[in-house]
């Protein structure tokens, strides 16, 4: 007898009276019938899938419809087989998922193909940010990639890539876009991320120029120069106003004053003052010793000297020491000696001495004829020490000496005096002294001047 669970087949239908009576007297013939149990319908359809290009497959799987009873895959015989031509590397598109191996009496079993569609992959193509300085060319710009498999790079992409930005060697500082663009592909989905291109300020070195001043002197125009200029600009570019300044004043004593520059200011350049130097000079300050003359047994005059060089309004009292004196050789007798200064000191002045002449003349001797003493008119005419005394510079001189002399030769009988430009070449001469000139006579010890070297 068949039921709900027999299997597939042919069933006999035998009939029987049962409850079944007629009033009406007809006889009931039986005859048996067949009940023909067929297979069910069963679809084993292969589940659609999609990945990323490069990924792996996923797990396939399938769907069934038409079981009956609530039975499951558990009472179909065979091995299900579910495969598909799509491998890691296969290329965007659409592919078969087959599926087959399924069998039994009881189903009538449809194996129907899903589809795995490859999605292209996500690539990001992001412009590298940069920076340069301020008036600098622009650097080489580049990109990075993020999202390749399969171990590709961009080598495999179509298109050309291009990296561009609006910014050129003179743009002021400030970020700029760094645009990427132009690749393609058919098995990436390319996003392409701009970057930025940072203009940072330029060095400039604004440096105080080192000055030098003698002391009590007004400061010099203070200058600067400059360092890190771009693209041929010059200090006419800057904002601000350059402030030098130093602390010295005319009165400032010797040394060394901080030259200090400020003020400068610029968006393009990052501005660095760095100081100068203001050297403070000693003044040259000059005491020359005054010429004096006097005569042996009188008594000597006091030593002076003469300065020329004070600034500020100063006198002698600013110097440090004492003024000396010291004649050389040491005073002896008549004679041209030399009257040297010494012993002031000064840190802001830079002392020189100078040398003055004093002169010791012998007493003067008169004769009847009012002629002065020859040995006073030699040591005027050859002074061994240093140029003939101008009879100017000496009133008692200018008073008693002649301007102009007679020529004289070494054997000349005549009363004369000898100039120095009558020496010539000779060494020395020797003039015989008595109170009325020279002469030949004796008795008296003749002099001998050397010529003036």
């Amino acid at each position: 007898m068949a039921t709900t669970t027999s299997n597939i087949g042919n069933y006999s239908v035998t009939p029987s009276l049962g409850s079944l009576a007629s009033s009406l007297g007809y006889g009931f013939t039986y005859a048996s019938g067949n009940l023909a149990i067929t297979p069910a319908p069963l679809t084993v359809t292969a589940n659609s899938m999609n990945r990323s290009y490069g990924s792996i497959n996923p797990a396939l799987g399938v769907s069934y419809n038409g079981f009956k009873l609530g039975q499951d895959q558990s009472v179909l015989g065979g091995t299900l087989n579910l495969s598909t031509a799509a491998t890691q590397a296969s290329d965007v598109g659409n592919y078969a998922i087959n599926v087959g191996g399924y069998t039994n009496g009881n189903y009538t079993v449809g194996h129907i193909a899903g589809n795995l569609a490859i999605n292209p992959a996500s690539l990001t193509v992001t412009a590298d940010n940069q920076s340069r300085l301020y008036g600098s060319a622009n650097p080489a710009l580049t990109a990075s990639y993020s999202g390749f498999v399969l171990g590709q790079d961009e080598s495999i992409l179509g298109g050309s890539l291009t990296l561009s930005t609006p910014a050129v060697a003179s743009s002021n500082v400030g970020s700029y876009a760094i645009t990427a663009s132009g690749l393609s592909s058919t098995n990436y989905t390319i996003s392409h991320v701009g970057g930025l291109l940072d203009v940072t300020p330029a060095a400039l070195t604004v440096t105080a120029d080192n000055k030098s001043r003698l002391y009590g002197a007004s400061n010099p125009t203070f200058t600067a120069s400059y360092s890190g200029f771009v693209l041929g600009q010059d200090e006419s570019v800057l904002g601000g106003a350059l402030d030098l300044s130093t602390p010295a004043v005319a009165s400032s004593n010797v040394g060394n004053y901080g030259i200090t520059a400020s003020g400068l200011t610029s968006s393009n350049y990052d501005i660095t003052h760095v100081d100068g130097d203001l050297e403070i000079n000693p003044a040259p300050l000059t005491v020359a010793a005054q010429n004096v003359t006097y005569t042996e047994g009188s008594t000597p005059p006091a030593y002076t000297a003469l300065y020329s060089g004070f600034v500020l309004g100063h006198n002698q009292s600013v110097l440090g020491g004492s003024l000396q004196f010291s004649a050389s050789p040491v005073v002896s007798g008549p004679g041209l000696y030399q009257i040297s200064p010494l012993g002031l000191t000064s840190s802001n002045y830079q002392v020189q001495f100078v040398d003055g002449q004093l002169i010791v003349a012998p007493p003067p001797t008169i004769s009847t004829n009012n002629t002065i003493n020859s040995a006073i008119q030699g040591l005027y005419l050859l002074n061994p020490l240093q140029s003939p005394i101008e009879a100017s510079s000496s009133p008692w001189l200018s008073s008693n000496l002649p301007q102009q002399l007679p020529s004289v030769t070494e054997d000349s009988e005549e009363t004369a005096f000898p100039s120095v430009e009558q020496m010539g070449d000779r060494e020395s001469i020797e003039i015989f002294y008595d109170n009325n000139g020279p002469s030949k006579a004796s008795p008296f010890t003749p002099k001998k001047f050397k010529r003036r070297q």
